[in-house]
């Protein structure tokens, strides 16, 4: 979808590792990306500045455009990710309704150190997805 950045003449990964590095900034903000790409890791290993990615897939398995969306091998480098949970759209199309409390989050299971952040970005009433970070030790993605 970005048509407009402008090029630094290397890959984007390697760009925003030296940004970070520079900057200080602790990694960034993967909306509309599945999983964090292992370039993005490694290019933050060459600057010697390990970053993180929160991905808007959480790192899940998904059917997403590359064969790395289709697995958990992210999970190896990537300790953060949104959570989108059980629901459907209430009336409005925008707002989640959440059917059932959250379960467990399998990604935290299988690494006690990682951070989902449940998300519920349009919601003008956030007491679920909040309740549901508090009691599952979760993170919750703020938005505005």
């Amino acid at each position: 979808w970005d048509q407009g950045t402008r090029s630094e003449g290397e890959p984007h990964w390697d760009t925003l590792a030296k940004l970070l590095k520079a900057t200080q900034g602790d990694g960034f903000n993967g909306d509309t990306m599945d999983t964090m790409y292992r370039q993005f890791w490694d290019a933050g290993v060459a600057a010697k500045y390990h970053i993180v990615g929160e991905m808007e897939g959480g790192g899940y398995p998904s059917e997403g455009e590359r064969p790395e969306d289709a697995s958990f091998a992210s999970a190896e480098w990537s300790p953060m990710g949104w959570g989108y949970f059980d629901y459907q759209l209430k009336d409005d199309n925008i707002t989640y309704d959440y059917r059932v409390a959250i379960g467990i989050d399998k990604m935290k299971w299988l690494d006690s150190r990682r951070m989902t952040h449940v998300c519920d970005r349009w919601a003008k009433n956030r007491t679920d997805p909040l309740q549901f970070a508090f009691f599952n030790g979760l993170g919750f993605e703020s938005w505005e």
